[in-house]
């Protein structure tokens, strides 16, 4: 399970896969083991594959939210963004608290073109912030930014985060959220600085830097 986690940062996309199947098998019941699987057959690029296995966690408890945000990014990937829309609908209904449950569908939206539709749930994301001095919300707004077409914003965001260590930096440096990021060589320069830029390019091709 946690090989699983580290080839997924160095995005082996076998092994990730592989080590996750391996836990599985041995934990077949485990609600984390099964939701990795579909994660990572995501990272793999084998949406389909995701969607089945994340459906099944989903079967296994249809309270726990994770899968179904997970499952949302899967059709985010597939390019079906109002499917994916009514994913993270359901999630920020269910949470139903102001500036919380509400990134991935600040995403889609701007993704849709919906910019204005947006705003009002950029802002609670702000007002958050203001707040509670305990929160960093610099991932969030990082993606969120760049899905409504704001890189300076965005990439202010996304150094942030690699400044103050914050983890879920890691979720833009992976697919499909890293599509928001990796045309910009600014995200190029921050793998490098991560060590990471090595990993992530394809081979022959060079970053856009």
């Amino acid at each position: 399970y946690t090989a699983s986690h580290y080839y997924s940062i160095v995005n082996d996309k076998k092994r990730m896969v592989e080590e996750a199947e391996r836990a599985l098998h041995a934990d077949p019941l485990s609600l984390m083991k099964n939701n990795q699987l579909g994660e990572v057959l995501l990272y793999a690029l084998r949406p389909d594959e995701a969607e089945k296995q994340l459906l099944k966690t989903i079967e296994m408890n249809p309270a726990w939210r994770t899968p179904l945000g997970k499952l949302a990014f899967v059709y985010q990937a597939k390019g079906d963004y109002e499917k994916s829309l009514e994913y993270w609908e359901q999630i920020r209904r269910a949470v139903n608290q102001p500036g919380k449950g509400i990134t991935g569908y600040i995403i889609v939206l701007g993704l849709l073109g919906r910019k204005e539709g947006a705003q009002p749930y950029l802002e609670q994301l702000h007002r958050r912030v203001e707040e509670d001095a305990e929160v960093s919300l610099d991932g969030d707004l990082a993606h969120c930014y760049a899905a409504l077409g704001d890189f300076d914003k965005a990439f202010y965001h996304l150094n942030a985060c690699y400044e103050k260590r914050v983890g879920n930096l890691m979720f833009a440096i992976r697919y499909p959220l890293n599509q928001l990021f990796n045309k910009d060589e600014r995200y190029w320069q921050l793998l490098e600085r991560m060590g990471l830029k090595q990993y992530y390019e394809l081979p022959g091709q060079a970053s856009p830097a």
